[in-house]
């Protein structure tokens, strides 16, 4: 018998590619951020039209409470300005509400736990260290996460970009630059930078505001109790009560907006990484403690992500 004639009929199966299962669960992670990403900028888009139709209402009934009652228009203004205020109490309401931002929170909430666990199993971390276990342990703990949002998905956008979580096989340095180093410079600290201006910002516009509501009634005790405006002698009580408006309107939005929480948020959360970062080398090296410290630093990531998602569902100011 020839040596041809002992060979199988058919080759054997070629090894398992350990990245095959990386590829669903981080499409399903882009397309599950995508959908946060929406639902936030609608979020988003309705708080600052809610914080402008509230100040051009107030405006518009403050106008209108200083004109006589037979001056022409004085009517019309009156109806602009409820109709103004009604308008942003719907959009807010329909648009910005409870539910909408836990919507928008899950849908986040969702993403993450699903890139974590790519990352995990990318960077071969428990319990993703048993070849003979980890492909199908994959896929069945992304069906889990994905669980928890199936009233969410005819709301499910399918994402154009390919996502951050991994689609192949990382090495330790690998996993620590894609994921550790690039949350910390390229997410934590921006998003600090930008959460911490927008709050100074909304600080100094009303300070500014607080200090002409001062000025004008520190100098309506030498001007008199009226101020003339477009030829209509504007009450000065009426005056300082819209900038008090205007006010608690910037910082209602400051609150609404969780911009000072944001920004100690995420630097508490990029130092913690980065004090993780200093056990590398030993966590690395052969027998050396890989899983956990892959486990610490996706707790990090995960406890932030938590907080922030209990911390929107909160009322505004609810501690």
């Amino acid at each position: 018998m020839s040596v041809v004639e002992n060979l199988p009929d058919t080759a054997p199966p070629p090894a398992p590619d350990a990245a095959a299962p990386l590829a669903r669960v981080a499409q399903r992670a882009a397309d599950w951020s995508a959908t946060a990403g929406r639902l936030n900028a609608a979020v988003t888009r309705t708080r600052k039209a809610t914080l402008g139709l509230s100040l051009a209402g107030a405006a518009a009934a403050t106008l209108a409470s200083q004109m006589a009652s037979e001056t022409p228009g004085r009517a019309g203004l009156l109806v602009l300005g409820a109709v103004i205020l009604a308008a942003g109490n719907f959009i807010s309401a329909r648009l910005g509400g409870p539910e909408r931002i836990a919507s928008w929170t899950r849908a986040r909430a969702i993403a993450e736990a699903m890139k974590s666990e790519a990352f995990r199993y990318a960077a071969r971390a428990a319990p993703y260290d048993d070849p003979a276990t980890a492909r199908e342990r994959l896929p069945a703990e992304a069906r889990r996460i994905e669980e928890g949002g199936d009233d969410l998905l005819p709301e499910l956008t399918q994402s154009k970009a390919p996502g951050s979580a991994p689609r192949d096989m990382l090495s330790p340095t690998e996993y620590r630059d894609r994921r550790v180093v690039a949350q910390i410079d390229l997410y934590y600290r921006p998003r600090a930078e930008l959460s911490r201006r927008r709050a100074s910002l909304l600080r100094k516009a009303e300070f500014g505001v607080a200090l002409a509501a001062t000025l004008i009634t520190a100098a309506a005790g030498a001007t008199g109790k009226t101020i003339p405006f477009t030829g209509v002698p504007f009450d000065i009580a009426a005056v300082t009560a819209l900038l008090t408006t205007v006010g608690a309107g910037l910082l209602s939005h400051a609150e609404a907006s969780r911009y000072g929480y944001l920004a100690a948020s995420y630097l508490a959360t990029a130092n913690r990484l980065e004090a993780e970062l200093a056990g590398f080398d030993a966590a690395a090296q052969p027998g050396g403690d890989w899983s956990g410290w892959v486990a610490r630093c996706e707790a990090v990531m995960s406890a932030e992500t938590q907080g922030w998602q209990a911390r929107w569902t909160r009322p505004p100011g609810g501690g």
